[in-house]
């Protein structure tokens, strides 16, 4: 083979199946990345204290921070975004949330809080003035 010695041609076809194998691994890859999450868009309630706005337009992130505190969220129809906002609700309580709410087809009862990881009584009891269900 092109005057290459017998140890020099099996690294010139190793080198040619790997380079070959990392190409199908790169399209396979490609073709099957994982699907975008659905948005779902989330209902906004006024607060009864408050009298606001049932949906806020503020486009910084403080001032949405604000705003929902005095807003009661729908919690079968909050978005991953919305649910981040509520003080005490970081990523990956939200995403539990959105998982559970899936799988159960969505909350009954406020009580269904405490059935997620991360959310015993004392997160419950601070969270549960926040949400309401429809």
């Amino acid at each position: 083979m092109l005057g290459f010695t017998k140890t020099e041609e099996r690294v010139v076809v190793i080198l040619i199946g790997t380079f070959l194998l990392g190409s199908t691994i790169r399209l396979v890859q490609s073709r099957f990345a994982p699907l975008p999450k659905p948005v779902v868009k989330a209902q906004w309630v006024p607060s009864l204290e408050t009298g606001t706005d049932p949906s806020p337009k503020q486009a910084d992130a403080p001032k949405k921070k604000d705003a929902i505190k005095n807003q009661l969220v729908e919690i079968n129809s909050a978005t991953y975004e919305d649910l981040i906002l509520i003080p005490g609700i970081g990523p990956v309580l939200a995403d539990r949330i959105i998982q559970y709410r899936e799988s159960k087809d969505g909350f009954t009862s406020i009580e269904e809080l405490k059935n997620i990881k991360g959310v015993g009584q004392k997160k419950f009891e601070n969270l549960k003035s926040g949400f309401i269900i429809h």
